[in-house]
């Protein structure tokens, strides 16, 4: 579920004396460290994956244990960053993803911009082959995967929202273009429930995991019917093969969009990825 083709918005075109002033205390996108695979090769275009944090009342660099993606980055050959989003007035970092996650001082930081500007400077200075450029996030970044595959899908060929969710009011969300999206997501979570709920400290509410994953499936053309593609072992807490992936099929271009959940029964909010 990785293929993409990238179209740059006109107001990505910043110059290194662009003012940030729009993303308060954040990292400027072109001093985001990106991280390169050991056989990168400049002639040769390499895909590119960007992690988005969640809420964090800590440096988010506690993530690199929790989801190991950057270790990755050799073996699978891509070029890798991991940016912050913004802090708070208590100093937790967090990205504007939805109304119900997690802006909770109504700052309203952009950082949907933010985040296209740092894919423009990536590929600026290195081989980002633009059919391969993915976003994955855990929690409020989950939330923001939802929200750039709503307004930027002809940026990012997939999304994976690990324990997130999309906006509740689907009017919010209006791609223009299909997406491949991945929710993985704990039955047991008690942050982020299965079933959708509401978020303090002013009660937004946000959708359930499948009304999720069905708006992705009838967006990309989908059936909103999931076939059960089988049980594996994602969540190493959980002894059994406890993840069923449920695949909703029959999309109009399955090599441009598609819809997928991996359902972690017993899981909580903060798998154990095996």
């Amino acid at each position: 579920m990785i293929v993409r083709f990238v179209l740059p918005l006109l107001f990505l075109c910043f110059t290194t004396a662009v003012s940030y002033a729009q993303w308060p205390g954040q990292v400027p996108p072109n001093k985001v460290p990106v991280y390169l695979p050991d056989d990168y090769d400049l002639k040769v275009p390499s895909p590119l994956v960007i992690f988005l944090h969640g809420w964090a009342p800590i440096s988010p660099v506690w993530y690199d244990i929790l989801v190991p993606i950057q270790d990755d980055a050799n073996n699978h050959g891509y070029i890798f960053a991991k940016p912050s989003g913004s802090a708070d007035l208590l100093g937790d970092y967090y990205w504007n993803a939805t109304d119900a996650c997690c802006d909770i001082f109504n700052s309203n930081p952009e950082h949907v911009s933010y985040l296209l500007a740092l894919v423009n400077s990536i590929k600026e200075n290195y081989n980002v082959d633009p059919q391969r450029i993915h976003l994955i996030g855990q929690s409020n970044g989950g939330f923001m995967c939802h929200r750039m595959a709503c307004e930027a899908p002809e940026i990012f060929a997939s999304i994976v929202s690990l324990s997130g969710a999309m906006w509740n009011e689907q009017s919010n969300c209006q791609p223009t273009e299909p997406v491949h999206v991945l929710q993985i997501h704990g039955t047991l979570d008690p942050i982020i429930s299965w079933l959708g709920g509401w978020l303090p400290p002013e009660l937004y509410p946000y959708p359930s995991v499948n009304t999720t994953v069905e708006f992705w499936a009838t967006h990309n053309g989908c059936s909103t019917n999931a076939t059960d593609a089988g049980n594996f072992n994602f969540d190493n807490f959980v002894w059994f093969n406890e993840t069923t992936r449920w695949v909703y099929d029959q999309c109009d271009e399955p090599s441009a969009g598609s819809s997928e959940l991996w359902e972690v029964f017993g899981g909580s909010h903060f798998p154990v990825i095996s």
